[in-house]
């Protein structure tokens, strides 16, 4: 069974990859690293279980349903390979915030989607594997589980950090998606706000108050 290994921890990815290999789990690539620019393979074939250990919850959050599930602008397309995420908190835990993760008997999800905490036997981590199935029903699963405010939170957070000031046109398309996900849900309040705001701000400000729009943008989708 073919195994892809996505982390922010390059050491402990290399680790587990050799690990899967002694089961004998093909790794047709090598780790790959969590950041916002990841692309998945175009080719990957729809049985490799792809296995996420992320620390940061918007970087989680991006992974699942900006790269691997939901198809967005960003994304070249959805993928319906097997998924599962190692991580520190408890399974029930997880899965309040991230329900496709749950493991319920009986849900579509449970057949593609698993939560395994740390530590884990190496054991129990082959089973999952092989017992997961690709995803029958993309569409079913983006709609029923995909949450946009974490998503946009994600996407609104990357407008203004220490290492990225996005262009003008790229926070402007980032911010009508927060309008749009407002007026979706009834709160044209919100989204009213939120276009005054931008209109407000002059081209040769625009830098300045970009900061400010991702904090207004924070604290309306909280």
């Amino acid at each position: 069974m073919g195994t892809l290994i996505i982390s922010d921890d390059t050491e402990t990815a290399a680790a587990l990859a050799r690990a899967l290999g002694v089961f004998g789990h093909e790794q047709k690539r090598k780790p790959l690293a969590a950041t916002g620019r990841l692309s998945l393979p175009a080719d990957l074939d729809a049985k490799t279980v792809v296995i996420i250990f992320v620390r940061d919850e918007l970087m989680l959050e991006h992974l699942i349903w900006g790269k691997l599930r939901k198809l967005h602008e960003d994304s070249d397309k959805d993928h319906c390979n097997p998924a599962i995420v190692l991580g520190f908190q408890k399974v029930e835990d997880f899965g309040k915030m991230q329900p496709v993760f749950s493991g319920i008997k009986g849900e579509p999800a449970a057949l593609s989607h698993r939560y395994l905490p740390i530590p884990f036997q190496l054991s129990v981590l082959n089973k999952l594997i092989k017992k997961l199935e690709p995803v029958t029903d993309l569409a079913y699963i983006n709609t029923s589980y995909a949450n946009d405010k974490k998503y946009l939170l994600h996407r609104i957070h990357r407008i203004y950090n220490k290492n990225t000031v996005l262009s003008r046109k790229e926070t402007i398309k980032r911010l009508k998606e927060v309008m749009a996900y407002f007026t979706q849900k009834g709160e044209t309040e919100n989204a009213e706000r939120l276009e005054t705001e931008i209109q407000g701000i002059p081209a040769k400000k625009w830098k300045d108050k970009t900061f400010e729009l991702r904090e207004m943008c924070e604290e309306l989708l909280a």
